[in-house]
């Protein structure tokens, strides 16, 4: 939750263009403003809340009249708000007040990081004899706009050289920084060996559903080095494809490239060549045994067939 204060100090230069002639910079009411987000951080069509407190640090009555949000993603003059003209919400000296829940939604136009917004309370205050209304446009300040997803991957052999043919195994953290649902679509990872763009994708019929701040851990993925990629060093990356949960359905698919990468280094898996000279005189070692073994055989074989000589005559 993201949770702040800020303090009014309403100065004589602030006051001149709404000041009755009655009315002395001295006796301007000291005001703080709380609010709690109902999230630590934002995506892109989210819907989200932002919830208001007020204290009085004065000795004078206030009403709050209006209060607005306006975010820089919006037209100029225009808020996220709540009208309490009917029916004012008084903080009393030295109280501290709830004053409201405002509803806003990220539009589409938001950029992804940092997003400025302020306030706009609008209010007035008895000054011993008539209510004096004034209004308060707060200092900017700073709300995060995520991707729907962020995703951190490591190879799960601590490893860098690959063998052509070998498959690279590895393992993708997949987290939902919305706060609607996401479903994992595909998942890919390409090595530069391939053409621009395209990568080696695992798909999921039955999509895995990720809750709102949740992750999913998808491991014993692969991506195999191919026999025609060049023996050298290759940055290999990965990527992520999902839709998100919409009013009555999901959005169109996405998907978010990880930016971080890793370099791997292709080798040839190459039989050892031994010495020649080695190689033939093991051969001639073996030919030599083979014949040694073979006239041994001969001999035995012609001494088993030889007729013995017939019984001389008498």
């Amino acid at each position: 939750m993201v949770k702040k204060a800020i303090t009014l100090c309403l100065l004589a230069f602030f006051l001149l263009p709404s000041l009755s002639g009655a009315v002395l910079a001295g006796e301007a009411p000291d005001l703080t403003l709380y609010w709690l987000f109902d999230n630590k951080s934002y995506c892109v069509g989210d819907t989200g809340t932002v919830e208001f407190r007020l204290k009085n640090d004065d000795v004078v009555l206030v009403r709050v009249t209006w209060i607005g949000i306006h975010f820089e993603w919006m037209e100029e003059g225009y808020y996220f708000a709540l009208d309490f003209s009917d029916n004012p919400v008084e903080v009393s000296p030295g109280a501290t007040e709830y004053i409201g829940t405002v509803e806003f939604e990220v539009y589409e136009n938001a950029r992804y990081g940092k997003n400025l917004y302020y306030f706009l309370v609008e209010y007035e205050y008895w000054d011993g004899v008539k209510w004096v209304p004034d209004r308060w446009f707060t200092e900017d300040f700073e709300i995060y706009i995520a991707e729907p997803v962020s995703v951190t991957w490591w190879l799960q052999k601590e490893k860098t050289s690959y063998f052509k043919g070998e498959k690279i195994l590895y393992t993708l953290n997949i987290t939902n920084n919305c706060n609607r649902c996401i479903r994992v679509l595909s998942v890919g990872a390409r090595g530069d060996w391939f053409p621009e763009g395209v990568y080696y994708f695992i798909e999921y019929p039955e999509a895995p559903v990720i809750e709102p701040g949740d992750y999913l851990l998808l491991s014993d993925l692969d991506l195999e080095v191919p026999k025609t990629a060049e023996v050298k060093w290759h940055n290999i990356k990965a990527t992520v494809c999902y839709d998100v949960e919409e009013d009555g359905g999901w959005s169109e698919m996405q998907c978010y490239e990880v930016p971080e990468w890793y370099a791997v280094e292709v080798l040839e898996r190459k039989l050892p060549i031994p010495n020649l000279r080695g190689v033939f005189e093991i051969l001639g070692g073996i030919g030599a045994a083979i014949g040694f073994i073979i006239g041994i055989f001969k001999k035995f074989l012609g001494k088993k067939d030889q007729t013995p000589p017939p019984p001389p005559q008498r």
